[in-house]
């Protein structure tokens, strides 16, 4: 016969994002504890500075902590809470082009699979920069050099 041991404990994963799985959380929720974790913004590979262009055209230093916090207030402010954007996104980030290939190929697809269909909401957390609401659609000239710093900054002005 199987058994488990006393000491043994089985961790998993889960997110809430994917409401087609109400009653698969529901379930599991009534037979399982669960411990929400969220965003931890202390973490050592977030204090890389990047350059992020205001309005008038001033650039200054942001940490991609204070990128993802801010990212995630705007989210909270709409509320959105369910909908944060994780820490693990920007771990991996060394410079300015591994923070394009975040955005471009991880962040963007994420909101957009959150808000399917939704560009006006899409906007609104990322900005006209990134997004463009009247033709339902992403700007790929955001990703050259000046215009992501333009559009970092836009976020940071919400």
């Amino acid at each position: 016969p199987f058994t488990v041991p006393e000491n043994l404990y089985i961790l998993g994963t889960m997110n809430t994002a994917d409401k087609s799985l109400v009653q698969i959380d529901t379930a599991l929720r009534r037979r399982f504890a669960f411990v929400e974790l969220m965003t931890n913004y202390d973490l050592s590979g977030l204090e890389l500075q990047i350059d992020v262009k205001d309005k008038d055209g001033n650039t200054t230093k942001k940490s991609l902590k204070q990128l993802l916090k801010k990212l995630n207030d705007i989210l909270i402010d709409k509320k959105l809470r369910d909908k944060q954007i994780g820490h693990s996104y920007f771990l991996g980030v060394s410079n300015i082009e591994d923070l394009k290939f975040v955005f471009r190929y991880e962040i963007i697809p994420l909101l957009q699979d959150y808000f399917f269909g939704e560009f006006d909401k899409l906007s609104d957390v990322l900005g006209d920069k990134f997004i463009s609401k009247d033709q339902m659609k992403i700007n790929k000239n955001v990703f050259e050099d000046s215009k992501f710093t333009e559009a970092l900054g836009q976020i940071f002005e919400k």
